[in-house]
This record gives structure tokens, C-alpha cells and sequence, in this order.
């Protein structure tokens, strides 16, 4: 009975421990059923899953779907741990196996970053592994770890994909605001939804690193590029978002642009050698929209410089260059609002719009209101000058340049100049103009031909000399109106003559003509060579200025008539009447004076009429069109001028 007794009692003692047991763990299962429903729940109310399996340690969760999420997961395992986790202190951990993370779905219900309203969260760690992200046309494989404490909330993970892959780290301690970190390899887009890329800058590839800051509506993100299409650079990059609408804000040395330099002057000035030590910056934001603003910083110290079109000589100086301004790629437009070029002490300042696409222009403005003679002269590159090297100037002077050159319609241009001179002085020049005033000055003269020689310019040294009183009947008219009608009423420089060989320039695509005076023609002649170099025009110039301020009118028409060239070893117009016409000076008819006149800016190419006997028909009719228009403007009188237009140009007999 004992027996019995006991036995009967080990087996009600088991039933009810093991009814104690089943009961304790069905207890543990609904619990931990109603524990993760709960959370599921708090994270999204729609949220469903296949099957739920709870073991001691953890929970299995299959086909786990979240809607407002549009977010698809395989497999959700929960672990709980009284251990401590990454928030700190015991909790729940879950891991995500595969499936499938709409951002689209997620940016409808809110902008990412936002806040969602839900139940208060305990803290908990969650591991997110070899989840799918679908971010609009892109599919990328995520893996990370997240962290949710009282003390605020932290994450760290990957993303990767053909698109290219992103490492993150980010922290916020619930105030609404991320602090974030990223590294970028090869990455085509960024990997959110919607743009969050400038359209100047998508479509490329790049890596690098960003960190800053996510806020509600404001995103800030400063770092730099290392790679743009696996090509290396080192560029800073500031990524501003702002209620939807992202700017880009690009930094470089101004080292990494100065390679783009050279080829360009090259493909305008043949034959160019350029090398410099560059240094400054490019900034440069690009908007939402295709424009661009910019800031340029740039120095361009030890410059060394050549081209056989520039100057005589290797060019060395240094010059700097700062300007604002926008662009904008689509329509083709750039403006330059402020600008400050230097070179070494000279300083001018400058605007500037720019036009390539449907309609190829430039107009730009250079000025200074104060230009120290001593800076311009100081500031001269060695080797620009030849025939006034040493020269040094004094006083000061101001000038304006307004230019518009249209490639497109070149008759729309247009060229403004206001200088002011009055103040500038010569301190030295190696060229004595004042020499020029009275008899005795000579000059040394080059034809195209190759003949050289010494022209005195009196009439005691040279019998050819002819005066200004003895030049023949309509030589100044008909010269004037050839090659410089405003002669009489300028002072060097025709705003006529630039404005006109600019726009056949433009047309010629070329240096076709250089717009020069009565009064530059004879400072070439006088003392320059007959080289088409930029900073002999320079020299030009400047001579152009003395011969206005020392020499009158007259004297300028009667030694031009003296020294120019007109044949081979022919120079002057006494012996021109003789080659051409077998007569003095003193005999030329109005005609053979306007022949004599339309040669002069090619007396080489011309002379081919005078070997052939005969001038063309065209040429013939040239000839009638100078002296009409002189005796039209009064400057020929009629009777002589309908008397030219009745002659024939007959030449002496040419033994050529």
C-alpha cells in the first residue's frame, strides 16, 4: 500500500510539474509572442508575417512584410539577452536575412530622416544582413547594425551594389538631428530617393568621403572627392540640401586647373611655350538647376612665355587674376561680374559676358582709373620690347577698354577706348621722337624685297626729299581717303580704323588687319620692323603717342611721303614717280598719284601690275572710287578730279 501510495504521489507530483512546465512555456511563448507582435506593431500597424517560432533564446519570424514601409523580409530572427547590447544594457536583437527595402515607399510617407509618431521604444539593438534596398532603379545589398538607447540612437553599415557602395556611420541623440559620416567607392547615384545631385554633376561615377550633418529639411555634408570616373583628383566638396532643393560646393586647387591652360592659348597663338607655378583656388557651387556660380583666386608666379606672334623674345613675369561670377552650361552663357587682373605691379579691373551656343560672343570691359607710370614701364615682361627696352615712364594715366566681338554676326561688333594720357610723362626712351621736328634725322628702312637702307630725311642729304609744300596735287586727300579719312581730327588713333579691323578680323578668323593710322604707318616706318608681332604693336603705339605730341600734321604727311616703301629698293614718292612713271614728283597727275596710293599696303603683291604693263580692269575702277570720294568730301578739286577720271595709268617701260 506504501508502495502505491508513493507511486501514485511521484506521479501526481510529475503531472503537475510537467502541466507546471507546459503551462510556464506556453506562458513564455505568448509572452514572447506578445513582446515582438508588440514592437512589429509599434513599427509599422500593418505589419504581417508568415510563421512565428519562439525557442528559448530567440524568436524566427518568416515572410515578414511591412507596407508603410514597402519593405519584404525572409527571415527576422529576435534574440533576447540579459547581457549587455550595443545600447548599453540588456534587450532585443534582430537580424534581417534577405529580402527587400523600398526607399521609394518610404520617402512617400515622410522625407527621409523625418520623425514618425509610434509608441515610446525601449532600448534595443537590431542587425540588418544582406538585405535588399530597391532605391528606385537601384538594388543595393545593405548590412548594418543599429543601436536604440534612452541616451539616443546610433547605426553603422554598408551598402553596396553595381552602382557602387556606401559605408556609414551616423549618431543622433533624439533632438531630430544625425550626425553622419560617409565613405564612397565608385558610386553612380546616391543611394535615396529623389535627386540629391545637381544635374551638372550626374551621370559620373565617384569616391571619396562626406560627414556633417541631417536635419529636418537641411542636410550639410562637407568632405572631398578622391575620384571622378576612376579618374584621381583631390577636390573638396561641400553638399548642401535644403527643403528639397541641393547644391554643390566644389573646391580646387587652382594647380588642377592650370593644366587646361596651355592647350587652350595654344590653339590661338601657334607655336606657344608656356610654363608657370600655379597656385590659388577654384570655387565653385553648382545649383539644382544647370548654373553655376564661381570665385577664381589664382596666381601664376616664375610665367615663362613664348610665341613667335607675341613677342620678340621669351616673355618671363608674373600675374594673378581674381574673379566672381555664373554660367550656365545649357543656355551657353557665362558672366564675369568683377574682376582684377595683375601683372607684377600693373593692376586692372574687368567684366565680362559670354556666349557659345546659339550665338558666339564676347563683350568685355577692362579699366583702371589710375595707372602709375612707373608700374606700367617697371612692369614691362623683359623681352616684349625691343627698341624701347629701358624704357621708363612717369605721372600716371587712366583708360577704359569696351569691347564686343560678335563671331557670329561679326558687322554687331564693336570697340570703345577712353584714355586718358595727360598725366603719363617719359622719364627716358631710347627712341627720340623730338629729333623728327626740324631737318637732319634720318632712318634706316627695310623693303620686301630685302633691300636695306639709310633714308635721310632733309633736303640737304637727300635730293630725293620733297616737302610738304611740293607734294603733287591730291596725294593727302587721296591717301586720306585710302588708308585714314579722320587723319586731320585724331590724335594718333582711329576709333574707325579698330572698330573695322576688328570686324574683319572676326570675319578672317585671324590677324588680317592691324587698324592702323596715317600717323602709325609712319612710326613703324620711321623706327620699327616690318614683324607682325603683338608687342611690337605695343612699341607702336606708344611711338604713335610722341609723333602726335611733337610733330604737326603737315610734318607727319611730308615724312610719311619720304619714307615709305614702294618697289624694290624704291622708298619715298620722288623715287617712286621715277620707277613707276619715269617723271619727278612735281609731274604726277591725280591719277598716278592714286595709283601710287592704292600699292602702299602691299607695294610686293602689287607690283605684279607693273611688270605685266597694265593694271586690271577692278584695280581700274578702284582707282575712279578714290578720287570720286575725295572730290565728294572736298578734298580734290572737281576739275582735276574729272580729269583723273579720263586719264589711263600707262607705266614707264619695266625691266623686270
Amino acid at each position: 500500500m506504501l508502495r502505491r501510495a508513493t507511486l501514485t504521489r511521484y506521479l501526481i507530483t510529475a503531472v503537475l510539474t510537467a502541466s507546471c512546465l507546459l503551462v510556464l512555456t506556453v506562458g513564455a511563448h505568448l509572452a514572447a509572442r506578445a513582446v515582438i507582435l508588440g514592437r512589429l506593431h509599434g513599427v509599422d500597424r500593418e505589419a504581417r508575417f508568415s510563421s512565428l517560432r519562439v525557442t528559448p533564446f530567440a524568436a524566427v519570424l518568416t515572410g515578414v512584410s511591412l507596407p508603410a514601409y514597402g519593405s519584404v523580409f525572409d527571415t527576422v530572427i529576435v534574440a533576447w539577452s540579459a547581457e549587455p547590447s550595443l545600447g548599453g544594457r540588456g534587450g532585443l536583437r534582430a537580424y534581417a536575412l534577405g529580402g527587400v527595402v523600398d526607399a521609394g515607399c518610404v520617402a512617400g510617407r515622410g522625407e527621409p530622416g523625418g520623425r514618425r509618431e509610434g509608441p515610446a521604444r525601449r532600448d534595443f539593438t537590431a542587425f540588418l544582413n544582406g538585405v535588399d534596398c530597391v532605391f528606385e532603379a537601384d538594388t543595393m545589398r545593405l548590412f548594418a547594425r543599429a543601436s536604440v538607447q534612452s541616451a539616443g540612437r546610433s547605426f553603422l553599415g554598408a551598402l553596396s551594389s553595381d552602382a557602387g557602395s556606401v559605408a556609414f556611420t551616423g549618431r543622433t541623440d533624439g533632438s531630430g538631428c544625425l550626425d553622419l559620416s560617409l565613405v564612397f567607392e565608385d558610386l553612380a547615384r546616391v543611394p535615396l530617393p529623389g535627386s540629391w545631385l545637381p544635374r551638372l554633376l550626374e551621370g559620373r561615377s565617384y569616391s571619396g568621403r562626406l560627414s556633417g550633418t541631417v536635419g529636418p529639411g537641411l542636410v550639410e555634408l562637407d568632405g572631398a572627392v578622391r575620384s571622378v570616373d576612376g579618374q584621381a583628383v583631390e577636390v573638396p566638396v561641400r553638399l548642401r540640401r535644403e527643403n528639397g532643393a541641393t547644391s554643390a560646393f566644389l573646391s580646387a586647387g587652382f594647380e588642377n586647373v592650370y593644366p587646361l591652360l596651355p592647350p587652350f592659348l595654344a590653339s590661338h597663338l601657334p607655336g606657344l611655350y608656356m610654363e608657370a607655378q600655379p597656385s590659388g583656388t577654384l570655387f565653385v557651387e553648382v545649383m539644382e538647376s544647370d548654373t553655376i556660380d564661381f570665385l577664381l583666386d589664382a596666381v601664376l608666379s616664375d610665367m615663362v612665355l613664348y610665341s613667335p606672334e607675341l613677342a620678340y623674345d621669351t616673355l618671363r613675369f608674373g600675374m594673378s587674376v581674381r574673379c566672381e561670377g555664373s554660367a550656365s552650361l545649357q543656355s551657353g552663357t557665362a558672366r564675369v561680374t568683377l574682376g582684377a587682373l595683375r601683372v607684377d605691379s600693373i593692376e586692372t579691373f574687368f567684366d565680362m559676358d559670354l556666349s557659345w551656343r546659339e550665338r558666339e560672343r564676347l563683350r568685355v570691359s577692362i579699366w583702371s582709373d589710375s595707372l602709375p607710370g612707373r608700374a606700367i614701364s617697371g612692369s614691362i615682361p623683359e623681352g616684349a620690347l625691343r627698341y624701347l627696352r629701358g624704357l621708363r615712364l612717369g605721372g600716371s594715366m587712366s583708360f577704359r577698354v569696351d569691347l564686343l566681338a560678335d563671331l557670329t554676326f561679326p558687322d554687331s561688333s564693336d570697340v570703345e577706348i577712353d584714355v586718358d594720357a595727360s598725366r603719363l610723362s617719359v622719364d627716358y626712351s631710347p627712341i627720340s621722337v623730338g629729333q623728327y621736328r626740324w631737318d637732319g634725322a634720318g632712318c634706316r628702312r627695310w623693303d620686301s624685297w630685302g633691300n636695306t637702307r639709310w633714308v635721310a630725311l632733309d633736303t640737304l642729304w637727300n635730293d630725293h626729299y620733297v616737302l610738304f609744300d611740293s607734294l603733287p596735287e591730291g596725294f593727302e586727300a587721296i591717301l586720306c581717303c585710302a588708308e585714314d579719312a579722320s587723319f586731320r581730327s585724331h590724335e594718333g588713333f582711329s576709333m574707325y580704323h579698330i572698330e573695322d579691323s576688328l570686324i574683319e578680323n572676326l570675319e578672317e578668323g585671324g590677324f588680317a588687319r592691324g587698324g592702323s593710322t596715317i600717323t602709325m604707318q609712319l612710326a613703324k616706318n620711321l623706327f620699327l620692323e616690318n614683324t607682325r608681332v603683338l608687342s611690337r604693336k605695343l612699341e607702336e603705339v606708344f611711338l604713335t603717342w610722341r609723333l602726335e605730341a611733337y610733330l604737326s600734321k603737315d610734318r607727319i604727311v611730308e615724312l610719311y611721303a619720304n619714307v615709305v616703301e614702294w618697289g624694290p629698293d624704291v622708298f619715298g614718292i620722288e623715287e617712286a614717280a621715277a620707277y613707276y612713271f619715269g617723271i619727278p614728283c612735281s609731274r604726277l597727275s591725280v591719277r598716278q598719284v592714286a595709283y601710287l596710293v592704292s600699292i602702299l599696303p602691299g607695294p610686293r603683291l602689287y607690283h605684279r601690275f607693273f611688270t605685266r604693263g597694265q593694271i586690271p580692269a577692278y584695280w581700274d575702277s578702284y582707282l575712279d572710287r578714290l578720287i570720286r570720294i575725295s572730290a565728294d568730301r572736298g578734298w580734290l578739286d572737281r576739275e582735276s578730279a574729272s580729269e583723273a577720271l579720263e586719264e589711263m595709268i600707262e607705266f614707264a617701260r619695266s625691266d623686270a
